[in-house]
């Protein structure tokens, strides 16, 4: 009997997608992760919930590109 891999082949569209969408994922992280250290050196407290907010709306309201 042969046994399964655990890892699973994808098509070159969906890895294609994953890579994009690990890649936001890090952006928004370090942007966060940035946001929060500069509020925290200027003597603010940070709140994950504010942060959260600020990237919907940013993503929400950013300029289209074409």
């Amino acid at each position: 009997m042969q046994r399964k891999s655990p890892f699973v082949r994808h098509q070159s569209k969906q890895a294609d997608s994953f890579k994009r969408v690990c890649g936001t994922a890090r952006r928004v992280w370090n942007w966060a992760l940035e946001e929060w250290n500069r509020q925290d050196a200027a003597g603010r407290k940070s709140n994950a919930m504010v942060l959260k907010k600020a990237v919907q709306c940013h993503l929400i309201h950013r300029p289209k590109v074409a």
